[in-house]
């Protein structure tokens, strides 16, 4: 499992609610067309592993090794852009990733940066379009080459871009709660699938002029297609800012836990995360 992936997927889920009147406003998931806009992410997380099973039968490479703790941190610069409407309602989307560094630290070491290399994101321009009934539709890449899993992963960013429909037209009112449930297929390896299952919860707090003030909470289950294998649930909560005529998420502060469990030999490795997400406006 790419746990990046799974990070990756969770920080795409863009969000338009366009304001009806001071404390009320009407859902409609969506980017707005003729719009650019660029956001600042950075991702701190914590994993801790450890071997679950006999010792005496612990994979060579883990011997000595466990438990491991491993710190890391993103900064990500993402530039959005959308173009004009087509005749047939549709309308272009752009995104490309200016900047997408990690630093990592393996037991409490001193934090360093990973070195870029062709796996990097960095300077991949990926576009597609949004059609008239609110699909997203990837349509390709440019900037750098990039793999078949990272072409994987976008693909779904991009279809996971549209799974928010069923909310639309649906008003709200300070205290209000709405929930969407998202399965999201991840590729696991060998042919194999895992299904990632996220329920969100936004509870509206309050409206400041183009400003809509959200709490929010997470609950994740992933599990494969073949109900055994991998194994991973958790949750978290934080608090989301949107631009209600803008059509974006301005800020985000979010706590996120997760306990993942991998088969490995005659037993099975266990990583607890936590991962600390804060978007901004740049």
């Amino acid at each position: 499992m790419n746990i990046r992936a799974v990070c990756f997927l969770l920080m795409t889920g863009w969000m338009a609610f366009p304001a009806n009147a001071q404390q009320e406003i009407t859902l409609e998931f969506s980017y707005m067309e003729n719009t650019v806009f660029t956001i600042q992410d950075e991702l701190k997380s914590q994993m801790y592993m450890n071997y679950q099973g006999n010792n005496g039968q612990m994979p060579p490479q883990l011997v000595g090794k466990m438990p491991s703790i491993a710190d890391s941190r993103v900064e990500k610069l993402q530039k959005f852009t959308t173009g004009k409407v087509a005749e047939d309602g549709s309308y272009p989307v752009e995104m490309a990733i200016l900047k997408n560094r990690q630093f990592v630290s393996m037991n409490q070491a001193e934090m360093k940066e990973v070195p870029q290399n062709e796996n990097s994101m960095e300077g991949v321009i990926f576009s597609g379009r949004r059609t008239k009934d609110g699909n997203f539709i990837y349509e390709g890449t440019r900037g750098k080459p990039i793999s078949a899993e990272q072409k994987e992963i976008i693909k779904t960013v991009f279809s996971q871009l549209g799974s928010l429909n069923e909310l639309n037209g649906k008003k709200m009112k300070v205290g209000d709660t709405v929930s969407m449930d998202v399965p999201t297929a991840l590729p696991f390896g060998q042919g194999r699938n895992a299904t990632m299952n996220t329920k969100t919860l936004f509870t509206l707090n309050r409206i400041e002029e183009d400003l809509a003030f959200f709490d929010v909470r997470y609950q994740i289950e992933v599990s494969t297609d073949e109900g055994k294998g991998l194994s991973a649930s958790g949750g978290g909560d934080g608090s989301i800012i949107y631009h209600t005529k803008l059509h974006y998420m301005s800020k985000m502060d979010t706590r996120m836990v997760m306990e993942m469990f991998i088969p490995m030999g005659e037993g099975r490795m266990a990583i607890k995360s936590t991962t600390k997400t804060i978007r901004s406006p740049h």
